[in-house]
């Protein structure tokens, strides 16, 4: 356990923030405060939010400030390596090794830990997951402006590992307002993950069978990729979702094996797991054990006889400054000579330049301009983006591109409609990207005016 036995549990979430403040005795948890807060509209992880997260905590009396952070499994990325045994220095490296063509994205924007479980096969099982080293950042910044002191970083799902029962294997399925994650437990220990997003909730007094066939879809894909389950697995439910319990009896016929629904966490049960972890969890982005360096022998001998060769360095380097400075001093006179001598043949090259400069004329780069203001009219946030600008000289322009939603389109449309740069604005086409792609693909015609006579550069007088 950590020194001290109360801390905060956090989990990160796209619209809200769960904490909780227990205190952990003999590996039970005992919940002492708790809340949930909602981002602003349009929030983003910066020192402002978190500055806003600090009042809150302080209205609702947390009075602890070390954290163990969990982060949504959106925000991860996930792959399952089967190696030989190995000592962990090597498996750190094999990792680090294999990144580059495991991952679509650079190694170096990547902090990489593992989960590393010993199979009875006399094999390892490794679950690599990675987070972007500029949104770790980004959240250690959100977390230090709110006066917290993080003393982990880890993926929301490792707090599952303080709810279930320590079997040899056991399946775990969290469900949240954001997301649903599927994990595997072997021994204790987290196996495997496996993540799909929430479908929309079923309005009051509707039926449940829609979306209970989305939950069994989603089931039974990521029961497929959990190579080896056995049939006498025990799935533990953690309901922070709120769905009916009439739910559940058919579930578990549809799926053929025990399901326990866990209730009275509410939106907390994650949060609570995360503040039971142990002084060094399977996986701390804030330590990874891909940064973990060899210990070379001898080195304690080491750094006296550099610090010694160090010191002689030094007075050589003192006597070598002596001799270099006398050589300096010549060389500056011979320089200057030199200078004397070229001086005319500047002065030539100088006012040459000059006359050059004299014929120049400056023209505004309207298109520079152009592109300039279509940027600006974008979201920062994201979920739209353009494939394809043409624009020409006294006709307009035309984007074309795509985006998540359509409301993404006109909200785009009408900023570029509101403004006062581009005219005759107008939405040439929206529509569905493909069959198999949510996505929507758009095309947008405008008229960016030229200024009514070239611009010059003014000459100084």
């Amino acid at each position: 356990m950590f020194l001290q036995r109360k801390f905060l549990g956090i989990v990160v979430g796209k619209y809200n923030l769960s904490a909780v403040e227990s205190i952990w005795q003999k590996g039970q948890g005992y919940l002492t405060r708790s809340a949930v807060w909602q981002f602003p509209a349009n929030g983003s992880f910066n020192v402002s939010l978190g500055q806003q997260l600090g009042k809150f905590l302080r209205q609702n009396r947390f009075s602890t400030r070390k954290a163990v952070v969990g982060l949504p499994g959106s925000w991860l990325i996930v792959r399952e390596k089967i190696v030989p045994p190995t000592d962990l220095i090597t498996t750190a490296k094999l990792v680090n090794l294999e990144a580059k063509k495991d991952f679509a994205i650079p190694s170096d924007e990547l902090c990489l830990d593992f989960i590393s479980t010993n199979l009875p096969n006399n094999q390892t099982h490794l679950l690599v997951i990675g987070v972007l080293k500029k949104r770790l950042k980004e959240i250690e910044d959100f977390l230090s402006s709110a006066g917290l002191r993080p003393i982990a970083i880890v993926p929301a799902f490792l707090g599952l590992t303080n709810l279930v029962e320590k079997t040899q294997e056991s399946l775990g399925l969290y469900l949240n307002a954001e997301e649903i994650a599927l994990v595997r437990f072997f021994g204790g220990v987290i196996h495997s993950f496996y993540r799909f997003p929430v479908a929309t909730r079923p309005a009051e007094g509707t039926s449940f069978d829609s979306w209970k066939k989305f939950l069994v879809s989603g089931l039974d894909r990521g029961l497929l990729l959990f190579s080896g389950l056995q049939a006498t697995e025990k799935l533990v439910v953690f309901d922070d979702y709120g769905l009916p319990e009439c739910l559940w009896p058919s579930l578990k016929e549809i799926l053929g094996r025990r399901i326990e629904l866990i209730k009275n966490y509410q939106p907390y049960s994650l949060a609570i797991g995360l503040a039971g972890l142990p002084a060094e969890p399977a996986i701390n982005f804030l330590h990874p054990k891909t940064l973990i360096q060899e210990k070379k022998p001898g080195r304690r001998y080491t750094r006296p006889l550099v610090s010694s060769l160090a010191a002689m360095l030094l007075i050589v380097a003192a006597i070598h400054w002596s001799i270099t400075q006398v050589e300096k001093n010549l060389g500056e006179i011979r320089q200057q000579v030199n200078q004397l001598r070229q001086e005319t043949e500047e002065a030539r090259k100088i006012q040459a330049g000059l006359q050059a400069v004299q014929l120049w004329r400056n023209s505004q780069p309207r298109m520079l301009d152009c592109l300039r203001e279509i940027t600006l009219c974008f979201p920062e946030d994201g979920g739209i983006w353009t494939t394809s600008l043409a624009i020409q000289p006294e006709r307009g322009g035309t984007l074309i591109g795509k985006a998540e939603n359509e409301t993404q389109v006109l909200g785009l449309l009408g900023r570029l409609k509101e403004g006062k740069t581009f005219s005759e604005v107008n939405l040439v086409y929206l529509r569905q990207s493909s069959s198999q792609s949510k996505q929507v693909a758009y095309a947008i015609s405008f008229t960016f005016p030229q200024p009514a006579g070239p611009i010059t550069r003014t000459k100084n007088r």
